[in-house]
């Protein structure tokens, strides 16, 4: 289980990274929460998975960091936790001035939020493009440019 300070609430854990982080916006971690639809006074503990991931992500936007890598932040969780999560992200950073490194499998539901894509293949870079240019040059979704270039690369190591 992915216990997250377990016995706090999400209204302690944000409370405690006030203390931790100069970054971090307790405000803001509010309002994203208010909007992930997240009842702060539960203990971590006692709420479902989904619940603990929107809690994550509330903690996590409410820091004013340039740069958020976030680790398969979708695994796991159904189809309407991640759409949410997703929109979470999208209107709770800047463009402008934060990146999101994102590493997923889950190319589908995070290709509105990229702006280019790198593919690892046993920890080696096989691939970079811009998304933009997948459909424009290539003329193709993400997916199948993926695919495309993971069946010319084990075309390649044979």
């Amino acid at each position: 289980m992915d216990l997250f300070y377990p016995y706090f609430t999400g209204e302690e854990l944000f409370r405690y990274y006030d203390t931790q982080f100069v970054d971090f916006h307790y405000d803001k971690a509010c309002i994203v929460a208010q909007f992930l639809n997240i009842s702060l006074d539960v203990k971590l503990k006692n709420m479902s998975k989904g619940s603990r991931g929107r809690v994550k992500m509330a903690a996590t936007l409410g820091r004013d960091a340039s740069y958020y890598l976030m680790d398969e932040p979708f695994s796991g969780f159904d189809p309407l936790v991640r759409e949410n999560l997703i929109k979470g992200l999208i209107q709770f950073t800047d463009s402008e001035t934060q990146t999101i490194f994102l590493s997923t499998h889950e190319i589908r539901e995070v290709e509105p939020l990229l702006d280019s894509i790198i593919v690892l293949q046993k920890g080696r870079i096989v691939g970079q493009e811009e998304i933009e240019n997948i459909r424009e040059i290539y003329n193709q979704d993400t997916i199948t440019w993926l695919k495309n270039l993971l069946k010319e690369g084990d075309k390649v190591g044979q």
